[in-house]
Formats: structure tokens, sequence, C-alpha cells
């Protein structure tokens, strides 16, 4: 492979692709907000514009990031999610298949219901909320096209554009010395951003559907694990449960990820610590 499409590169988990990906393969960078000068800027969302795109690139792998992450507004903006979660994604499978490339296409753990937990690949999904049925129905967009990977991953970023990620969010209150509630009864498998790029270099050969992670845990011991890291008080973090915050959509309890078929293909195996060292050391060349 010499050449890499990326879409969705300024964002958490784009950029940390396109660190990783532009030094080692000939790669394009495409995003719609946040356009910089290393990106290429263009809507999605419109038929046969990535098309022509990638007749003129030509790329062999095409990374797609793309999401409208915000879990409220997409149940209340139903067409917007399908046209930024949904249309996005076959999109890029039409483009795909007019180059023949391979594509990796970036999902969520949020796509199951969230009551078992450590769920495998072979777990049927059951969305709780229009999100993640949407990210459902994207991974379905790919289902029968040879060359590609459905990664569900929950990443964690550090920004370098100075956008908010979770863990910016986090850091910012307690520098303040402002108290946060995190639930402690939604589990999760966090992994960093730069870690899904290290490791999906090694993956690229592989189709199906795949899960990456770190183990098992809560918002709020991640969040307290990060903030001791940090050096922050973790005194202001309090723990506090799902059903009393007032989301608008519902929210799944436990999607943490079984990932014990990606360490028997791939040897790729971690755990939250090591994640979180790797996010304070990317926060620290940031700020």
């Amino acid at each position: 492979m010499s050449k890499c499409l990326i879409t969705g590169a300024s964002g958490g988990l784009g950029q940390a692709l396109y660190a990783h990906f532009a030094p080692r393969y000939a790669t394009s960078g495409l995003c719609y907000h946040n356009h910089t000068a290393d990106f290429l800027r263009l809507d999605l969302t419109q038929p046969g514009a990535l098309t022509e795109l990638v007749q003129d690139l030509r790329p062999e792998l095409i990374i797609n990031t793309v999401a409208w992450t915000d879990v409220d507004a997409c149940d209340q903006q139903l067409a917007k999610a399908l046209a930024l979660n949904v249309h996005t994604a076959l999109h890029v499978r039409q483009a795909a298949e007019q180059v023949g490339a391979r594509v990796v296409h970036i999902s969520t753990n949020d796509v199951f219901d969230g009551l078992q937990g450590l769920y495998s690949e072979a777990d049927t999904p059951r969305p709780v909320n229009f999100y993640s049925w949407s990210k459902y129905m994207a991974e379905q967009m790919f289902y029968g096209y040879a060359p590609s990977l459905i990664l569900r991953v929950h990443f964690l970023a550090w920004y370098a554009s100075g956008k908010q990620s979770f863990a910016h969010w986090l850091c910012q209150q307690l520098r303040r010395q402002q108290t946060v509630t995190l639930v402690q009864d939604q589990f999760n498998s966090p992994v960093y951003a730069g870690t899904v790029a290290h490791w999906l270099e090694s993956m690229l050969e592989l189709t199906g559907v795949w899960h990456l992670g770190s183990g098992r845990y809560s918002r709020y011991a991640c969040g307290v694990r990060l903030a001791e890291k940090m050096g922050l008080n973790t005194d202001l973090i309090k723990p506090g449960y799902l059903h009393d915050l007032r989301f608008k959509a519902p929210r799944p309890y436990d999607v943490s990820l079984d990932c014990q078929k990606v360490r028997q293909a791939c040897g790729l195996e971690t755990h939250l610590d090591a994640e979180l060292d790797a996010l304070v050391a990317a926060a620290e060349i940031a700020d």
C-alpha cells in the first residue's frame, strides 16, 4: 500500500490516524469542519463528491472516521443523523468500489444495548438510541464489500487543535476546582486514539468486524485514574448514577468489549493505565 485517504481527519481519531499514517504513506486527509492547510475540505453527504475525488487520488486504503456523535441531537434531528452517519458511509463504499480500495470503517461499542457487557463480535447489536442505530446502519453499508474492516472502539483523545474532549473537559474542570460527577454504573473499554492508529496498521489485512479496547472500566474509575496521573484533586470527582442524569436520549449501561479475537489474531492487548499514560503524554505535548 502506498496511498491512504482518511475521512474526518480533523476529529480526535482522525488526527491520530493522520499523524501516524502520513509519515509512512502518501496520505490525504478530508474534513468538513476545522479545516486546516493539511486537509482537503469535502462534504461527504453530497452524492458523487467523494467518488470524483477518489477517482483522482486513487487511494488503496480509505479509513472512514466520519460520525456525528452528539447522541441527544441525533435523537432530535433524525435526517441529519442519517446524512452524517449513514449516507456518508454509503458514499465511502461507493467511492471505494470505483477504485477497488480497501476500507476501514470506524464504528462504536454503542451499537449494543448495554445489558450484558463484554460484548464479542458474535453478539448481535441492539441500539438503544438513534445515534447508535445510525452507526449500526453505517456498518451495514460495508457488509458484503470484501476488502473492508469494521472496527468498534471507544477512544480517548486530546485534541491538538484545542477542541474539547472528555479528558480535556475533566482536567479543565478540576483545574478550576470545580466538582464533577462521573457515573459509576456505565462501562466502556477505552483506548487512546494514538494506540488505535498504531495498532490499525497491523490489522489492515483483516476483514469483517473487530473489537479493540482495554478492558471494562466505569467512567468514574477512568476519570479518577486520569486525574491521578495529571496530578489533579480526585476528591472533586463524585460518583453518580446514569439514571440520575437527564439525557434526552437513552444511554446503554455496559458496552464494554470482549477483545479476545484481536488478541488471538494479532497479539494486541492493552490496559487502562497504559492508555491513560499515552493520553497524558499527548496532553503535555499539546499544552
